[in-house]
Parts: C-alpha cells; sequence; structure tokens
C-alpha cells in the first residue's frame, strides 16, 4: 500500500468533519503499523516518511479516553488542528476532497 501525507491528511479531515470517528481512525491507523510490519507499506515520496509516521502515530491513541472523564476522548478537534499546525500540514487540508 502507498501511503502519502495527503493520504493520512484525507483521514484527519474525515475525523474533523466528522464522518470517520476517533475509534476507527484509531483502528485505520493500527492497521498502517500492522501493513508496515508485514513490509506492505511504501512511503510517498520517501522524504516524506518520518512525518507520515508522525502523523499516523498521533492518529493511533486517538480514541483514547480523558484520565478524568473516561466518557471524552483524551483528544479534541482543536488538539488534533494544533498539531497538525505544528506538523506544518494544516493549510493542506483545504485541498483535500472530503
Amino acid at each position: 500500500m502507498v501511503v502519502s501525507v495527503n493520504i493520512i491528511l484525507e483521514k484527519y479531515a474525515s475525523v474533523l468533519n466528522g464522518s470517520l470517528s476517533y475509534s476507527n481512525a484509531d483502528r485505520w491507523a493500527w492497521k498502517m503499523m500492522q501493513l508496515f510490519d508485514d513490509g506492505k507499506v511504501e512511503f510517498e515520496p520517501k522524504e516524506d516518511e518520518e512525518l507520515i509516521w508522525q502523523l499516523i502515530q498521533y492518529l493511533y491513541g486517538i480514541d483514547m479516553p480523558d484520565a478524568r472523564d473516561r466518557l471524552k476522548p483524551s483528544r479534541t478537534n482543536l488538539d488534533i488542528i494544533d498539531f497538525l499546525k505544528e506538523k506544518n500540514v494544516y493549510n493542506l487540508l483545504h485541498t483535500i476532497k472530503k
């Protein structure tokens, strides 16, 4: 499977617009990790591999509950946006098909 920043940003856009649940985003990230372990992931372009992994790793565990209120996720959409801004990819979300 070929994975790019844009493919992962599609997942983030879906989470932020509510069409993908935090839980399903977590499961998608887990699947990507399993495919990588099986040698079935190709990064496109190769020089974005580190960023791609950071984006995948942030999605993995995104559905973890808050330590103080187990009914709420530990991360919010605002946390996700801040993370994407920190990685300098938030501005790319508007180019993603939703």
